[in-house]
This record gives structure tokens, sequence and C-alpha cells, in this order.
């Protein structure tokens, strides 16, 4: 069987505000492609995301599944959260 793979949008150095609607602004928007679905956790996010500038305190944030990021963003504390999410989306 083929592993599953997705697309992750990373918003860095900057910060999500209402003008009216939720854009991110002072940042940039990073694409990672064909990121393996099984092997993806939350260290492997941290280094993706130190890797392109991200500071060691940065908080990490996933949308709500089948919603926008208007409707709502959920932290990820762990592997836990990520996994949870990652279930959803299978």
């Amino acid at each position: 069987m083929a592993d599953l793979t997705f697309n992750l949008e990373i918003h860095h150095g900057g910060q999500f505000v209402w003008n009216p609607d939720l854009v991110y602004l002072g940042g940039s928007t990073s694409f990672i492609d064909e990121v393996d679905l099984d092997k993806l956790s939350y260290f492997e996010i941290q280094d993706i995301c130190c890797d392109l500038g991200a500071n060691s305190t940065s908080r990490f944030h996933y949308p709500i599944i089948g919603g926008s990021l208007e409707q709502g963003i959920r932290l990820i504390n762990g592997d836990d959260d990520l996994n949870n999410y990652l279930v959803m989306r299978k």
C-alpha cells in the first residue's frame, strides 16, 4: 500500500489578524510537499519550523477539520494532539 502524503502550509514570522477577514501579516508562508502522514510527529513539525527560522518557544496550530482558519485553530501540544488530528484526516 502506498504511503499517504499531504502538503503542509506553514505560516511563520508574523501573526494572524482580523482585517476584517483573518489574514497573516508580517511573515512568510512556506509549503512543504509530500509529507508522509505516518511519519509526521510533533518533533518533525518543530524541526521543519526551526529550519524555517521559528524559535524554540514557537507554538504550532492546525485548523479544525473541515473548517477554515476563521472558524478556529487548535494548539498542538505534542504527538497526542497531532495524532488525533491526523486520524480525523484519514
